[in-house]
C-alpha cells in the first residue's frame, strides 16, 4: 500500500482504547494512533475480512508495550491474537483462546470488548 492510499476515507473496524482499526482499499488493516495512520503487515496479508471470512480482525490496540491485533475465526468461534512491532509488522501469533477463558477476560479488558456476549468485560 502507498502512502498516498492512506489519505483515502477509511471504514472504522473498531475504535474502542487508543487505536482504531480500519479497513482501508481491498479490506487493508490500517491503524490509527494520535491521528497518524499506519498499515498493517505481515507474510500472509493483513486483510480485516468480512462477514464471509472464516478469520476476521475484531480490533487493534496498544497493550503495555506491545501492538495486538485480535482476531475471531469464525468456524470454531474462538480468538486468536497478533503481537506486532513499533510498525505495525507481524512478529507472534497466540494459539487459539476459547472466548470464556481467563485469557480471553484478559483480552476483553485490554482490548475493551465483550468477546464472550456476557455484557461483562473482563472477569464475569
Amino acid at each position: 500500500m502507498c502512502s498516498s492510499d492512506l489519505d483515502d476515507p477509511m471504514a472504522i473496524v473498531e475504535n474502542n482504547g487508543n487505536v482504531a482499526l480500519l479497513k482501508g482499499l481491498e479490506n487493508q488493516a490500517v491503524v490509527e494512533r494520535d491521528g497518524r495512520q499506519q498499515a498493517v503487515s505481515s507474510p500472509w496479508g493483513a486483510n480485516v475480512g468480512d462477514a464471509t471470512s472464516e478469520w476476521q480482525m475484531l480490533a487493534a490496540e496498544s497493550i503495555a508495550t506491545s501492538n495486538q491485533i485480535l482476531w475471531r475465526y469464525k468456524p470454531t468461534n474462538q480468538i486468536h491474537t497478533w503481537t506486532l512491532d513499533a510498525n505495525w509488522a507481524w512478529q507472534s501469533s497466540s494459539p487459539l483462546i476459547n472466548r470464556s477463558s481467563s485469557q480471553a477476560w484478559a483480552l476483553e479488558s485490554g482490548f475493551q470488548l465483550d468477546l464472550n456476549g456476557d455484557s461483562i468485560i473482563g472477569t464475569p
